[in-house]
């Protein structure tokens, strides 16, 4: 449903502001409600952007054609998992911390509905972790995180085929909702220095350590040592990535990253 277009500008310049290179194209001429533009950045590699119709390119190549959609913006929206485990938007922002606990004894979720959403074991108290729940809500989140109390009972299925505590049911939590402003991974550890309490509650040391990066967030725990420093180093970590990154980026960062 595309029409192609040659004629496309071979080359651009850069404009030296914001690291932008700006080949200065009016789309609004394009009858549609979005334009791909197809750009060549090597002789073997190449990268397609949608802009809204109207708008401006601002990119880094050379152009390899013009595409004007007529259709819907569904292309743009739509998701396509990229595993079986990551149904939606919702699951992929969560299991930026909650893929931690693969590398424990709790269930993450797999051979359930909801896979990193759900966590939890059989000897897992409802009412203990509910109440943590609250303080973590009082004290530090607030209303920006939504947690229910759960049962469910792992069955295995073609995308989990050895699931933790298969066919037994298991106490935890449902994570209805998480702001995008909360770190999945803060909250991840929050819950981790929670299981750390119970007796049965173990790492399965050299996956968590790959998951994680390092050993440190598990001898942090182990060692009851205070998970505040954990929690300010990887914010010391992000502060030297966006350092390094800033050179790279071909599009301004308009919410947190």
């Amino acid at each position: 449903d595309s029409t192609w277009e040659d004629g496309s500008p071979s080359s651009f310049d850069f404009d030296g502001t914001d690291g932008y290179i700006n080949t200065n194209m009016d789309l609004s001429s394009y009858n549609s409600l979005s334009v791909e533009v197809w750009f060549k950045l090597s002789s073997n590699s190449g990268v397609r952007y949608l802009f809204a119709a109207g708008s401006s390119v601002s990119t880094k190549g050379e152009a390899l054609g013009i595409a004007a959609n007529n259709g819907q913006y569904s292309q743009f929206y739509t998701w396509d998992p990229p595993s079986p485990n990551i149904p939606n938007k919702e699951t992929a922002f969560i299991y930026n911390g909650m893929c931690l606990f693969e590398g424990t004894n709790i269930s993450e979720g797999r051979g359930t509905t909801n896979p990193f959403r759900t966590i939890g074991a059989p000897w897992v108290n409802i009412d203990s972790i509910m109440k943590y729940i609250d303080y973590l809500k009082k004290t530090k989140y607030g209303n920006k995180i939504i947690v229910k109390d759960i049962v469910f009972k792992p069955l295995n299925n073609k995308s989990s085929k050895n699931t933790k505590y298969e066919k037994q049911f298991c106490n935890g939590i449902y994570i209805e909702y998480l702001d995008e402003s909360i770190e999945p991974i803060e909250f991840a550890i929050d819950l981790l220095d929670y299981f750390k309490g119970y007796e049965e509650f173990a790492f399965n040391e050299p996956f968590f350590d790959t998951l994680y990066g390092s050993s440190d967030l598990r001898l942090a725990i182990n060692e009851n040592k205070n998970i505040n420093k954990i929690l300010n180093k990887i914010d010391e970590d992000v502060i030297k990535f966006k350092s390094l990154r800033k050179d790279y980026l071909l599009y301004k960062q308009k919410h947190k990253q």
